[in-house]
């Protein structure tokens, strides 16, 4: 049995699909499985995949309808992969580094660290300028720096198609439970920080596209994508908690992401958007950071009040 599962989901991504899928192939000296996971593509991928029918390490399955961006996640991990550790590669992104996976594997064998990743590239499609993401950490770490440090690392933190999980882990700490959860991954890693050591290779590994249909720009334009968003800021932190972490990592964690200014910026927009979501929301937030609610339910209440009153005002003033 292979050591990784490195998935690769795809929707209608003929144009990209090739260079995610040559780049693993690619590696050097790693033991490995392929699973492309069709989510029902209409553009041709179904026809070009079969020109690896005879490549043991590729394994083709195709969804009879879409099941949604999440819903192949689960299913490519959970029913299809066969090994413990996986990989997640989106189908527009691809290695750069033919050892990646052979010095992964290595480090997992010699510290068996909560998950690995690496540094990588974020390739804006529309300027077609590359930024350099590296992890400010190397070796194995203490998985609480890791933690401590979200929200510092420019471009972005994480790349998630050079991040190794354990299966196990995925599945034990809710990974892909909430299909409005577009950072579920960001949520998963910060969980497992706080767990134990973390496996870094700082070298650039990858290439993560970003362009105009990146799901994660639509957050702020759906109550259920800012319901979701928010377990990804929060639930990370109440883990922490429950774990025992020490005061100085959550103060750090809390200030770098802005926690209580994120909560209360999506109570806000839903309490204006959805009112139902704004209810869910809210007790979802005193369940979890009860020790942020107390003034922001204040303010949250004088903000109704105001918006209520100004649309009274609004009333009187139209009529005749």
């Amino acid at each position: 049995m292979p050591k990784i599962s490195v998935i690769l989901p795809t929707f209608n991504r003929i144009d990209y699909l090739p260079q995610a899928l040559e780049s693993i192939l690619a590696q050097q000296d790693a033991d490995f499985e392929i699973i492309v996971s069709d989510n029902a593509s209409t553009d041709g991928t179904e026809a070009y995949m079969q020109r690896y029918a005879a490549d043991p390490r590729i394994r083709y399955s195709r969804n009879t309808s879409n099941i949604g961006m999440v819903g192949n996640w689960r299913k490519a991990i959970f029913e299809l992969a066969q090994t413990e550790w996986f990989l997640l590669m989106s189908d527009d992104d691809y290695f750069t580094d033919p050892t990646y996976l052979r010095d992964a594997s290595a480090l997992i064998d010699a510290h068996q660290p909560t998950f690995v990743y690496a540094g990588g590239e974020v390739l804006d499609t529309v300027t077609g300028v590359a930024t350099r993401m590296t992890p400010p950490f190397d070796g194995v770490v203490d998985g609480k720096q890791v933690f401590a440090s979200r929200g510092t690392v420019v471009p972005q933190d994480i790349i998630l198609c050079n991040m190794l999980f354990r299966r196990s882990d995925a599945r034990r700490l809710g990974f892909l439970l909430n299909e409005h959860n577009l950072s579920t991954d960001s949520e998963l890693y910060l969980k497992l920080a706080v767990e134990g050591p973390v496996g870094v290779i700082p070298r650039p590994v990858c290439v993560y596209r970003w362009h105009p249909g990146n799901l994660i720009k639509t957050v702020h334009e759906s109550p259920k994508l800012l319901r979701g968003n928010l377990e990804f800021l929060v639930l990370p932190y109440a883990h922490a908690k429950q774990l025992g972490v020490d005061q100085a990592t959550l103060t750090a964690y809390r200030q770098n992401v802005q926690l209580p200014q994120q909560i209360e910026h999506t109570l806000k927009r839903l309490q204006q958007t959805d009112e139902a979501l704004y209810q869910e929301c809210l007790a979802f937030a005193e369940r979890h950071v009860p020790e942020f609610m107390a003034k922001m339910r204040r303010r949250l209440r004088l903000k109704q009040i105001h918006r209520r009153l100004r649309s009274w005002l609004g009333l009187q003033r139209a009529q005749p």
